[in-house]
């Protein structure tokens, strides 16, 4: 069984999927739960056979651009300062202009 993961997507009108494994293959839906049953139904179909299906939902991304391949991001805990809360100190590439 062949691993593909299905990346997805939310929009203002709705959700949408697409696999890095799969180029070419999308699904779009109304909700979440419309395009992840179009998804797990397409995706083998379009693949003509079985897949192992890993799902990811990225959060959101607050101006920064996806790493490309080969560079390395460097996530680090912090407690801002006067703060009771713990915050994600994104290094290594760099912010969306």
């Amino acid at each position: 069984m062949k691993p593909a993961q299905l990346i997805y997507h939310d929009e203002p009108d709705g959700w949408w999927a697409a696999s890095p494994d799969l180029p070419g293959y999308s699904a779009a839906g109304a909700s979440f739960d419309e395009v992840r049953a179009l998804a797990r139904e397409g995706a083998p179909w379009f693949a003509e056979e079985d897949l192992d299906l890993r799902h990811l939902v990225p959060g959101p991304s607050y101006g920064w651009n996806a790493p490309s391949v080969g560079q390395r991001a460097h996530l680090t805990l912090v407690t801002p300062a006067g703060e009771r809360r713990l915050a994600i100190n994104v290094t290594g590439f760099a912010k969306a202009a």
